[in-house]
């Protein structure tokens, strides 16, 4: 199976809290514990084409799903209310409309914080975990070795918002500049294992969503620090990341690992923020290895 990302025929369900969602629902009469897949900040499901190509093919039911806000995924109250609880109890009313019982969660950057939303709040619900280059703590401190990022948004956010009509241009058209994508290839990916194809797919889809949100869930990421609650963590949890990531560093794999209590480390050697694109599978070995 090769995924075309730009062919999903999604379906769509209003939830009891009004936010429509998107979602697609592969073998969903496999007898395997399902999958869900939670992507990244601003990101989209290709972040996890590897991953889905390998647990269909492997016969497991598997979830994939477009939050709140995020193309044809939306709720009346719209971005404002576009916060990780929000989009977590989203998720678990998606899960209980489609009936789908201890699924492991998959969970990337900052679908890791989604993931243990989940956990800490309905951990009789989920199975195991698999957090992939999430951040126990504030990413803004430490982004490329520097806390910059706490000057850089806002200063972004103002001149994009003071002629907003020019500014969505812009923000619709990064996937167009040649040097804002090899600077999120150097910055987020593995230059040697990933083209420039897929950061420009990966461009356009964070044109199509607007710098609103984007900045939005900066936000949520600046006031989401999880090391209080990892002790509540109770489900087994596959923690892995790049060596090589500049967004995530492995300092914050290192913390999950020693506050949640039954959790196992795996780093990926010269792997990025996005080590299940740079080395999908070793990646999905791992991952196969861990929940089966």
């Amino acid at each position: 199976m090769n995924f075309n990302f730009e062919e999903i025929n999604y379906d769509s369900v209003v939830l009891e809290n009004q936010t429509s969602i998107e979602y697609k629902y592969f073998n969903s009469h496999s007898k395997k514990n399902p999958i869900v897949l939670l992507y990244g900040l601003v990101c989209n499901n290709r972040h996890f084409q590897f991953q889905i190509d390998h647990f269909v093919n492997q016969d497991y039911p598997l979830l994939i799903l477009n939050y709140r806000e995020h193309f044809g995924s939306k709720n009346p109250s719209g971005i404002p209310e576009c916060s990780f609880e929000n989009i977590a109890t989203d998720v678990v009313l998606l899960l209980d409309y489609l009936n789908i019982k201890k699924p492991h969660l998959i969970g990337h950057s900052m679908g890791v914080n989604i993931a243990l939303e989940i956990a800490i709040a309905f951990d009789s619900l989920v199975d195991k975990l698999v957090l992939i280059s999430g951040s126990p703590y504030r990413p803004q401190d430490y982004m490329f070795n520097t806390n910059m990022s706490y000057f850089i948004f806002p200063s972004v956010k103002k001149i994009l918002s003071s002629n907003k009509k020019l500014g969505l241009k812009f923000w619709e058209n990064l996937h167009r500049i040649k040097l804002i994508r090899k600077m999120i290839l150097d910055g987020g990916f593995n230059p040697k294992q990933v083209t420039d194809e897929f950061v420009m797919y990966y461009t356009k889809k964070i044109g199509e969503l607007g710098f609103d949100l984007f900045f939005k869930l900066i936000e949520e990421m600046k006031n989401h620090n999880l090391s209080s609650k990892l002790h509540l963590v109770k489900n087994d949890v596959l923690i892995m990341g790049g060596d090589a990531d500049n967004i995530a560093p492995i300092e914050g794999q290192i913390i999950f690992e020693k506050y949640i209590k039954k959790a196992s480390l795996y780093l990926i050697k010269d792997g990025s923020h996005v080590p299940q694109v740079d080395f999908h599978e070793t990646v999905n070995e791992k991952i196969s290895t861990f929940i089966s």
